[in-house]
């Protein structure tokens, strides 16, 4: 009966590292894609801010924003 429990609790240990190890990994790539995001939109606000100076000289404007 006691090898029994040492045998339950054997497992026991080692589904709770699985579970942990698996829970890890979805924390550091849900984060990876946190920060992807983010910096995906951080360089966006950049080119926006970058068009608008470019439209505002009146030099490089895209022809195809001219109508």
């Amino acid at each position: 009966m006691i090898t029994l429990e040492i045998a339950l609790a054997i497992a026991g240990m080692v589904l709770t590292v699985f579970f942990g190890a698996l829970g890890l990994a979805n924390f550091r790539k849900r984060k990876q894609l946190h920060q992807r995001q983010k910096a995906g939109s951080n360089s966006v606000l950049i080119q926006s801010a970058r068009d608008i100076h470019i439209g505002d000289s009146g030099k490089n404007e895209k022809k195809t924003d001219r109508r």
